[in-house]
Parts: structure tokens; sequence; C-alpha cells
């Protein structure tokens, strides 16, 4: 008796699952037996193009898992900008309607040279456009974009994201994701930008963009990528080396040749390691264009589903919050400090950009381990996991921040603010890291690109802020030996703060060996005895 079949069409969800048997090694015609299904159907699921297409589909989370058909637009180019429009438009938090995308539509279709006998934006167009990209018209209230659903998230995580970490070890997940710094905000400046979408104005040179990246075992985090307003702000003079990547765009956003540069240098690193990894991003455009014509060897790139990286990017989870918590006390802590030392506190609210990149890299240090895995678990990367509600921030760390903010308020004199631990640690939460394009830049392609000569190159700082020489090696030495004889001089000394002067002293040593500021018999001579002499 001949097995029964059926006709009815396959979803898309069902059509992976095919692939992923004959992935396994089944034989198309049993795979077509245990679904019931013809031959020619199986063959047709597997054939090469339908399959990339198939998995591309899968795997970006653009599509719902219950597509029957996946169907291209008679317009892919005016699709492609369209969909570019509203990814921008949702970053900068605009809502947008039915009518709005409708307008946008017509701009972009008459700037590619279509009447309107040949293209009308039609209420077909746009509902086929907002179903091809599961998109809605409709703003959720408290979420700065347009959000996907609740079942389609847990949809993909559950189904798709497995499969695209599967092969991979824990150390080769990586997640980036970029966030604004105000580096000089104080706690009672907060009040004047909460709930802002801040774009500009008299606040924007004490504000960088930031990219971060980490794995998912937090066993690597990344050295961060700065980008400020200038080319050589004026306190890098006589500055060869910042525990970060420094670049410039004129409005210190994020562009796709600053992207791409990133990217390029992340594949070499991988491949100088031997190792092939996947790195997740959001689709904003700067990563999408940087990554149209990338040839990477060793780095997969794969975009989080759009609008939903509020419950998907790992890095939203707590540990830009958790970086941003750490930053802001330590530059608390210093003014307290300051005050304590009866040092000048206008000069030291003054805070320049070198000094803020060197706090920043201090507090990225000083993220967990911990706090990058449990935020990776709950963006549901750890399978088996229950993903909860609950923030990864350590709540240690906020109350080291609240305790800071008492201490500051009493140092400036201004009032406390009560409860405003949060609103001091997301202040800038909103705020742009890339340009929002209208239709018709993005038509003539100057969606985020500044050329160089749009780059600011006077100095970040106001004419009056003093600029050191360049230190000696000398200077550096004695300056060394002070620290060390006061760190031996406090009975709250542990030995990790020793191990770090050892090493500090290992690196002048070093340097003067490479550099050749004194023989080998002069450096161990009675004048320049080793700071560190004494201490094994």
């Amino acid at each position: 008796m001949s097995l029964k079949v059926t006709r009815k069409p396959l979803s898309l969800e069902e059509k992976v699952k095919i692939i992923q048997q004959a992935k396994k090694g089944d034989k198309a015609s049993d795979i077509a037996r245990s679904w019931s299904r013809p031959a020619q159907t199986i063959y047709a699921v597997l054939k090469k193009k339908n399959k990339k297409e198939l998995m591309e589909a899968w795997e970006s989370g653009d599509r719902s898992s219950k597509t029957k058909r996946i169907r291209t637009s008679k317009w892919p180019q005016l699709g492609e900008l369209l969909y570019d429009w509203l990814v921008r438009a949702r970053a900068a938090n605009i809502t947008v309607t039915d009518e709005i995308l409708s307008i946008e539509a017509k701009k972009l279709a008459s700037g590619l040279g279509l009447s309107d006998d040949d293209f009308n934006a039609s209420h077909g167009f746009i509902n086929r456009f907002k179903v091809r990209h599961q998109c809605t018209t409709k703003t959720k209230a408290g979420d700065g974009k347009d959000a996907m659903e609740d079942v389609t998230i847990d949809q993909w995580q559950k189904d798709v994201l497995p499969t695209l970490v599967e092969g991979f070890e824990p150390k080769n997940v990586f997640n980036i994701d970029e966030t604004a710094l105000f580096y000089r905000i104080l706690p009672h400046k907060t009040l004047t930008l909460r709930g802002e979408r801040y774009q500009g104005g008299k606040k924007k040179k004490d504000r960088v963009s930031v990219l971060l990246g980490c794995n998912m075992d937090g066993s690597e985090k990344l050295q961060p990528l700065v980008i400020g307003h200038y080319r050589k702000p004026r306190c890098f003079r006589n500055t060869e080396s910042l525990p970060v990547t420094y670049r410039h765009s004129k409005n210190a956003w994020m562009t796709s040749d600053i992207t791409s540069e990133w990217l390029i240098s992340f594949n070499t690193k991988m491949a100088n390691e031997k190792r092939n990894v996947i790195l997740f991003m959001d689709n904003c455009s700067s990563h999408a264009k940087a990554t149209a014509n990338a040839n990477l060897s060793n780095v997969r790139i794969q975009y989080l589903p759009p609008n939903s990286t509020s419950r998907t990017q790992p890095l939203d989870q707590g540990i830009i919050r958790s970086v941003k918590c750490i930053y802001r006390r330590k530059l608390l802590h210093q003014i307290v400090a300051a005050f304590d030392a009866e040092q000048d506190l206008d000069d030291l609210l003054k805070i320049n950009i070198k000094e803020a990149i060197l706090l920043f890299s201090a507090a990225w240090n000083a993220v967990t381990e911990n706090t990058i895995k449990n935020c990776f678990r709950h963006a549901a990367f750890c399978a088996g996991v229950a993903v909860t509600s609950e923030q990864c921030q350590q709540d240690d760390v906020m109350e080291e921040l609240e305790e800071a903010m008492h201490q500051a308020a009493n140092v400036l004199g201004v009032p406390e603010i009560e409860g405003d631990v949060g609103a001091f640690v997301s202040v800038d939460d909103n705020v742009f890291t890339e340009k929002f394009a209208t239709a018709e830049e993005l038509l003539h392609g100057h969606a985020e690109n500044q050329s160089e000569s749009d780059c600011e190159e006077s100095d970040e700082e106001e004419p009056t802020t003093p600029i050191r020489p360049k230190p000696t090696w000398s200077e550096a030495s004695v300056a060394l030996q002070t620290l060390v004889e006061y760190i031996h001089s406090v009975p709250d000394s542990t030995q990790e703060t020793f191990a770090h002067t050892a090493a500090l002293n290992e690196f002048l040593v070093k340097r003067a060996m490479m550099t050749k500021q004194s023989s080998i018999k002069s450096f161990f001579s009675d004048s320049h005895t080793s700071v560190y002499s004494g201490y094994k």
C-alpha cells in the first residue's frame, strides 16, 4: 500500500528542519517519507539556490517562521532603501505610521525614476513590506523602537539562535554595540537631559560614541573604540599610546568607514589567532553598509532580528549599563579625592577626553566575567537556561555609585537627587551614535559618512588648558619610586598592588633598554637603582 502524501505547503520553519535533516546525512527519499510529502517537494527545498535563500531568511529573523513562500519585491532597490530609512527612523525614536511610510516610499520611488503610473505606494505594497520585514507602524510604549512581537523574539531565541551558534565555542561567539557617553556629566545635571532624544547642541563636545565588544564566556573584552569630534585633540599632544582605539567624525558618530576599518582589524586579529568566530550585531545603517562588501575570512557576521535588540543584544542586557555605572562612580571618586587633597575642583570638573578615555578603559576592565556571562544568558545565548526579566546589573555596583553620588553632592555643595541613580547611569542611553538620513540623502548615498574636510581638527579643550611637556624616563622613574614608597607607607596595600608596581617597574626597565637612554652599566649604577629593588 502506497504512503499517503499531502500537498499542504511547507512553512519556512519546516523547510529549515528538512535542510537540517539533509545536512545530517538523511536521504531525500527518507525525508519525503517522514514528512509525508512528494519527493519532488523535498528536492525543490534542497536545491542549492533555494536552500541558501531559505537559510538566509531564517537566520535573519525578519521573516515569520510560518511563511509559506519567500516572495521577492517587484522593486527590490526601493524596498532596501525604504527599509534602511525605517531602521534609521526607529533608531531616532520617530513614530512611523502607514501614511508616513507611504510618503517616504513615494519620495524614494521618484528619486529612482519611477512615475506615479509605475508605483503609487498602495496599501498592498505597504502591507507586504511590513509583512516581509516583520515590522509594525505602532510604537511600543517604553521602547524607543518599533518592537517585534514577543512571540517572534521567543521563537528566534528558541529555534534560530541555537542553530547559529552551533559549532562555535563560547569564546568564539561575540557581540558588539555602540553607545553614547557624556563623559563630563554630573548627577545634578541629569534632570535637564532625562528623557530627551539628544542630537547635538551645546553639550555635543562633551559626548563621544563608544563601540564595545565581548565574547559569550566573558573571557575576552575587546579594546573599546572611541569616536570623538576631533582628529587631534589638544590633550593628545605628546601621547603615542592609548588603551582604546580612537577615531573621529564630525558629530562623533559611527560611520560605515569606521565600522569597516574595525571589522577588518578584528578579522586580522582572529586570523592571526587561527580562530573562526561569529559576530552578532544590530542592523543599523553603518553596520549594513560596512558589511555589504566586507571580505572577512575568519569572522561570520550575523545580524540580530530587526527591532529586537532590547531583548536579543547581550550588551544591552546590562553590560553597557555596568561599564557606565563604574565609569561614573570612578569620576565621582576622583572629585571627592581632589577635594580631600585640596586640589582645584574647577580643573577636575573640566575632565578632557584623554582623561575620560583612561577612566572608561579602567571601567571596562572592571566589568566582571560573570556579568558578561549573565547578560549573554539573559539574551538566551546559553541553551537550556530560562530567560527572565531580571536585570543582569549587579546590585553592589549600583550601591557603590549611589554612595559616591552622596559624597560628591556634599563636596560640590549641590542638593542630592533622591532615587536618581538610574537616571545618572542612563542619561545618555537615548543619544544618537549615527546620523539619521532623510530619503533624499539615502538616494544620494550621503547617509552617514563625512569627508575628511568636514572633520574638525581644532583643539578639543579651551586654549587655557595647560599641556604638560612629555615626561622623560628619569622623571617617570622618580614618580614611580615615590608611588612605591607611598604604597609601602599605608597599611591597606595588597599583594595585587605590589604586583602592579612591579609590572610598572619592569616596563620602565624595558623602555630604558629599548631606547638606549642609558647603558646597562649606568642603569644599574647607584643613580639609576631600580625603584623596586629590595622587594622580591
